[in-house]
């Protein structure tokens, strides 16, 4: 018997009637206009790139700097150092063999190497790694789990499946199931691309390196006392130019040799407070890449008072949770591949 509901004495609606117009998808980037997947590959709107006209390897860059490099380990140490392993509430119903079987699968992996690139999600937004089939046991598992440059990748402008980028082809081409593990952080259908926590440390660091720049200069210009040769008005160029030559060896050597009716003088800078700007400069873009990607400058920075540093401690501890949940998924995702070639149903 159908169910529905009797909308007047004489019609009658079926629940599947009433359902069908609700399959399908009505809030489409087309209908609504938007043509940047029109290629069939939608592009990373990440305001950052999009402004440069640079893809991912941008941030990559960044890892080379000190304190993103040491906020990176801090973060990856911290999920490495908790326990992991199958759930037995959430596993709960398992049958024994099937859970045995994923554990096996799993022992045979480097979770270690697979756990960092898996954290790479955070950082860069998304992270894809391939999965590598073989035979376990005789039976087919993942014999391994490769991340790969998350620029090769993209997504599909509707439905947000993840296309390869290969070479000839314009919008990428469909990978195949069961194939690649997909994660990342703040994911959505808007943005299949992630919203990665380097893209706020681009400027800061950009504005670090430059503040080094300057203030290594200004401390080669201004650090030391400049010698001030004097001879008399009727030199000759070419005594002044002799002069010049021995004061700047003098820099270096501490020792010059003047004519007898020459004279040198030292001065020094009265005041280096112009130096000041530049510390203050990358003292705050210290603070803004350590907000960024510690979610606290308290734990880092000299100032910090024992209270303050335990307080952002346990906001760390709020973000480690929230990438170990990351990397699960990362990990679900590939025993469910599993479990769908070997236990269908399960």
């Amino acid at each position: 018997m159908n169910s529905g509901l009797w909308v007047s004495p004489t019609e009658f609606v079926s629940f599947a009637q009433q359902t069908e117009p609700l399959a399908g998808q009505i809030a489409s980037r087309v209908a609504a206009g938007d043509f940047s997947g029109f290629f069939g590959l939608l592009p990373n709107p990440d305001p950052v790139l999009k402004k440069m006209g640079k893809d991912i390897q941008a941030y990559r860059d960044l890892l080379v700097d000190p304190l993103v490099k040491g906020a990176r380990r801090r973060r990856t140490a911290a999920v490495l150092a908790m326990e992991r392993g199958i759930d037995d509430e959430k596993s709960k119903g398992t049958p024994a063999r099937v859970r045995k079987a994923v554990e096996n699968v799993l022992a045979h992996l480097d979770m270690q190497r697979i756990v960092r690139d898996q954290m790479d999600g955070s950082f860069f937004g998304y992270r894809v790694s391939e999965v590598m089939w073989g035979l376990v046991d005789g039976v087919p598992g993942p014999l391994d789990l490769i991340a790969k440059p998350s620029e090769w990748f993209g997504f599909h402008p509707e439905t947000g499946a993840l296309r390869f980028k290969k070479v000839g082809s314009l919008g990428g081409v469909e990978v195949p199931d069961r194939k690649f593990v997909t994660v990342g952080k703040m994911r959505s259908w808007e943005n299949p691309y992630g919203e990665p926590d380097l893209a706020a440390c681009f400027w800061p660091v950009t504005f670090k390196r430059a503040g080094y720049k300057f203030w290594v200069t200004f401390t080669e210009k201004y650090g030391m006392p400049w010698p001030v040769g004097k001879l008399p008005r009727s030199a000759q160029p070419k005594e002044v130019d002799d002069l010049a030559g021995k004061l700047e060896a003098m820099v270096r050597d501490a020792v010059a040799v003047v004519p007898d009716d020459a004279s040198v003088e030292l001065l020094a800078v009265a005041s280096t407070a112009n130096a000041d700007l530049y510390e203050k400069l990358l003292m705050f873009s210290r603070s803004e890449i350590t907000i960024a990607l510690l979610g606290n400058n308290q734990s880092v920075e000299i100032q910090a008072n024992r209270a303050s540093a335990m307080a952002a401690q346990d906001g760390e501890a709020d973000l480690r949770d929230d990438d170990a949940q990351m990397v699960a998924a990362g990990i679900n995702q590939l025993i469910q591949y599993y479990c769908d070639v070997n236990f269908p149903g399960v």
